[in-house]
């Protein structure tokens, strides 16, 4: 009986070494363990930002020896959703992550994220622009919004514009019209837009144009799922018709469901094409993508107003907003871990980080006028103009009220691309719209 005894003890034994030794790489040398911190993002090593990303928290992190920092980074939204997609299923998100603002509700329905507001402090709050109600549910916020942009940005080449007559960019839509028209029989393509993944063509028209024919409220009702809207609505039905008009006249490059952003960059570039539809973003990026004689000749312009716009939506507005902001897993609890998440989110989300967008050609999420230091920036000079013009806007609509939520956006992605390639009309997709939005309600 001792002897077995003695057997059992060194069995035990050996088990809690093994154990010890599977362990021991969450420990510093001195035994102490370690902490571990982890991160998904859109920063790959061709990003401009990468290193800006690096800096900001390593610089926190080197106090906290004791503090393992994990990282995976994805090239881009569409494999970044789709990992995100997969990690929602499986409830593996990481501690930090990125999240879309029109899936923020779904998302707090889910147990998804962890609401903020005790770690947002005025002093921090008080410097971004007022893009908060994208990410608040219930009176609570969810995300901290990383960047601003808007997707209704047209850029134009002022040498192809002059040659049609025009010495600036319409402000109206049928003067726009009218020029797509010229510049076709010129032999231009008028507008290069790419919608291979979906989202492009509703995103830099559909959705602006649906503030400006639909109406504030309209969109708002959208968002709200409150029975007050229907996409069924004539002046919705006409907004799709006007988007479709632009297909049927030839005004869209014709491989415009095939092509990507690269592609219609590329018509843009070799003078093929006079204008791209894109968003913020591309105001930084060109200076390093077009050749020169391209960039010298571009100007930025809002999507012109049509004539039968709702009065309140003025010329110069701009659907706008994060679309993706920073959240924290509902698992980061304990004064610990939540205070290093904290330290982490206001050095990526701090004036050095505003800075540091700015110098890349990105727009920051911090207020202009509350970044210091911004006299030190190079700014370009296309990135400027479009900055002017976004001060310059008698409103700024949050961005994506009328795809509130994954099934919603799915379908008006959708039936605007089945649109394009002629598979449905106008109508049927506002029908298929709309039945979507009636079942979807039902849950919300």
């Amino acid at each position: 009986m001792k002897n077995r005894r003695v057997v059992v003890l060194l069995l035990m034994s050996c088990l809690f070494f093994l154990f010890a030794a599977c362990t021991d790489t969450s420990r510093t040398g001195s035994g102490q363990k370690k902490t571990k911190i982890t991160m998904m993002n859109m920063y790959t090593r061709e990003s401009p930002f990468t290193p800006i990303f690096e800096r900001l928290v390593n610089g926190y992190l080197a106090d906290y020896p004791d503090v393992e920092f994990e990282y995976e980074s994805m090239s881009g939204t569409e494999e970044y959703s789709t990992k995100f997609n997969v990690y929602i299923a499986a409830r593996t998100l990481p501690d930090i992550f990125l999240t879309r603002d029109d899936l923020t509700p779904d998302l707090v329905r889910q147990n998804i994220l962890r609401p903020l507001d005790d770690i947002l402090d005025r002093e921090w709050k008080d410097n971004f622009i007022p893009m908060w109600s994208e990410e608040t549910v219930d009176g609570k916020i969810y995300g901290i919004p990383f960047q601003f942009i808007t997707n209704q940005a047209v850029y134009y080449n002022k040498n192809i514009l002059a040659e049609a007559g025009y010495t600036g960019f319409p402000k109206t839509w049928e003067d726009w019209m009218s020029l797509c028209e010229k510049l076709k029989r010129a032999g231009y393509i008028p507008i290069a837009l790419g919608d291979v993944e979906g989202w492009p063509l509703w995103s830099f028209i559909g959705e602006p144009l649906t503030q400006f024919m639909c109406g504030n409220e309209w969109v708002v009702n959208c968002g709200l799922f409150n029975g007050k809207t229907s996409y069924n609505d004539p002046d919705f039905v006409k907004t799709m018709n006007m988007i479709n008009d632009i297909m049927k006249n030839g005004y869209f490059n014709s491989d415009v469901v095939a092509a990507n952003g690269t592609d219609v960059s590329a018509y843009y570039f070799t003078g093929k094409a006079a204008m791209l539809m894109s968003g913020s973003w591309t105001a930084g990026g060109m200076l390093i993508d077009a050749p020169e004689e391209i960039y010298r000749v571009t100007g930025v312009a809002p999507l012109p107003r049509p004539a039968a716009a709702k009065p309140e939506v003025e010329y110069g507005m701009y659907t706008g907003g994060s679309g993706w902001a920073y959240a924290l897993n509902p698992g980061v609890d304990g004064e610990g871990k939540l205070d290093l998440c904290t330290g982490i989110l206001r050095a990526l989300l701090g004036n050095e980080s505003a800075l540091g967008s700015l110098e890349v050609g990105n727009m920051p999420a911090w207020t202009i006028d509350t970044i210091t230091g911004i006299e030190r920036v190079n700014i370009s000079p296309l990135l400027r103009a479009f900055l002017d013009s976004v001060a310059e806007a008698p409103a700024v609509y949050p961005l994506n009220r009328q795809q509130n939520g994954p099934a919603m956006t799915q379908i008006i992605y959708a039936k605007t691309q089945e649109m394009l390639s002629g598979t449905v009309t106008p109508a049927d997709a506002c029908r298929a719209i709309q039945a979507v939005f009636e079942e979807y309600s039902k849950i919300r």
